[in-house]
């Protein structure tokens, strides 16, 4: 088993403890640390991956690697700052099936790592940092899904078919006008006609 951590926080390292006592990990994948913001808990994580006897890889290259029949494929970090923006991303894929993970990153970062790799259209995109205002930008939907593009798409077709149903529904209500107008020449029209028929049938018959 491999163990792959985004980032060092908490929130996403402090389960490890519980994580090895279940399962065997040969190998951890973890971002190199830059500074001191959380090295305290970079140095339990290292101790722990010494404690299971499995190899640490600092991700500096995209790194690929079967599982089971799919493929896993792990990021570097493309931004430099917080430990967000340091993490990882993760892309398993499986046939067509592509699941995405980016970790805490924001949408800056976000909008980098769509511009360095060619992202897959994925199936499943884990919202950025739980889901955060600040992440999971309209730069890395365009890159990892069609769905935006098709959603343009749609939504301009609909309003070109709103724009030509107003302008039949504007040259129907035209016709019905001119229509009610015919109409309405036409019985004043036959109206004077039989008034007239009728005057003369009087005189006729007097």
């Amino acid at each position: 088993h491999c163990i792959v951590l985004t980032h060092y926080h908490e929130d996403h390292a402090g389960g490890l403890p519980w994580l090895l006592a279940r399962v065997e990990a040969e190998e951890f994948l973890l971002p190199q640390l830059s500074g001191s913001e959380q090295e305290a808990l970079q140095k339990d994580v290292l101790a722990l991956a010494e404690d299971c006897g499995a190899l640490v890889r600092y991700i500096e290259t995209p790194r690929s690697a079967a599982l089971g029949e799919g493929v896993l494929t792990v990021y570097p970090p493309v931004a430099e700052g917080g430990v967000n923006e340091m993490g990882l991303t993760v892309l398993c894929t499986a046939g067509e099936y592509d699941f995405l993970i980016t970790g805490d990153m924001n949408a800056s970062t976000e909008k980098k790592l769509a511009a360095l790799y060619e992202l897959p259209d994925v199936e499943v995109l884990l919202a950025g940092h739980h889901g955060s205002k600040g992440s999971t930008s309209q730069e890395l939907l365009e890159a990892v899904t069609t769905l935006a593009q098709v959603n343009k798409s749609v939504q301009l077709t609909l309003a070109e078919i709103m724009d030509r149903q107003e302008q039949f529904a504007g040259e129907l209500k035209e016709q019905k006008e001119r229509l009610a107008s015919s109409c309405s020449e036409l019985s004043d029209e036959i109206t004077g006609q039989l008034y007239a028929f009728d005057q003369m049938r009087s005189l006729y018959e007097k």
